[in-house]
């Protein structure tokens, strides 16, 4: 609501507190996009700004600084089991690749070769609203090239002569909405008891001269997509994959956000080190 030039440090301050539930990483990106926006805004000699009110403004103290933990064994194994379901191939899709959303939601039947077993990470999809955009990888190291698993082969069986310009997410030549993906991951987990029920109302169709409300039940699942690009970094791990390969598979430009952000050390690594060991 606001002209650049109006905008001061405490409204910038504002706007960071108002997000000081969320991780202190979401609220220091948020920083980082308004200091790069007025940045430009300074330095453009049509623009011509005068100050950056970004920069004299702290990120909130006391955010919360956690990362998010690969699905449970339990909830791995629900996919295992049932991974020739139609509705289970989002989560086969993210566990065999350890894609991001956007970068899965853009991968087509001309992208895998079969016959070679690998899959070509070549664009992203990227909601705005409830409509996709193709667009590129999050960064340039996100385009690779991965190995297609068998479970996941198996899984695209019923897709394999369908046109090339299809989305395996979805089954179309146009890529998946929000809503269709988001329907579609929750029924996924709300039929094995991993899903939020979600009440909302909206208003039907005229009968009988008349416009009725009625409630129909969503579902949101439990269960994050991300989730599993965690666990596909512990799968390389303890397959004994090299750090150098592990990152280029996973699309980041250097291990330390495997370090970091992905690596969880899990009960069966323990176990694997301690034979190794003994």
């Amino acid at each position: 609501d606001y002209h650049m030039s109006d905008i001061e440090p405490y409204m910038v301050s504002e706007f960071l507190q108002s997000m000081a539930s969320l991780a202190k990483t979401t609220v220091s990106n948020q920083k980082s996009v308004l200091n790069s926006i007025f940045q430009v805004w300074i330095e453009s000699p049509v623009w011509r700004g005068n100050s950056n009110p970004s920069k004299a403004v702290s990120i909130p103290r006391g955010l919360k600084h956690t990362k998010r933990e690969p699905p449970t064994d339990e909830q791995v194994n629900i996919v295992k089991d049932h991974y020739l379901e139609p509705d289970a191939l989002p989560a086969v899709v993210f566990l065999c690749t350890g894609e991001r959303r956007g970068e899965a939601c853009g991968i087509q039947l001309k992208d895998i070769d079969f016959e070679n077993k690998t899959i070509s990470i070549k664009n992203s999809v990227e909601h705005i609203g409830d409509k996709p955009h193709i667009t590129t990888t999050k960064t340039p190291a996100g385009v690779r090239t991965i190995p297609l698993l068998s479970m996941l082969e198996e899984a695209l069986s019923p897709y394999r002569l369908m046109d090339s310009e299809t989305y395996i997410l979805g089954g179309k030549t146009e890529p998946l909405t929000t809503s269709k993906y988001n329907r579609m991951w929750a029924n996924f987990w709300h039929k094995y008891g991993y899903a939020t029920e979600l009440n909302y109302k909206s208003k039907s169709k005229l009968s009988n001269g008349k416009t009725k409300e009625y409630t129909h039940k969503e579902w949101r699942a439990d269960v994050c997509a991300h989730q599993f690009r965690h666990e596909y970094v512990c799968m390389l791990c303890m397959a004994d994959v090299p750090e150098e390969i592990a990152i280029q598979l996973v699309g980041h430009a250097n291990v330390k956000m495997i370090h970091e952000v992905y690596m969880s050390l899990k009960p069966q690594m323990i176990t694997s080190a301690g034979e190794k060991l003994n």
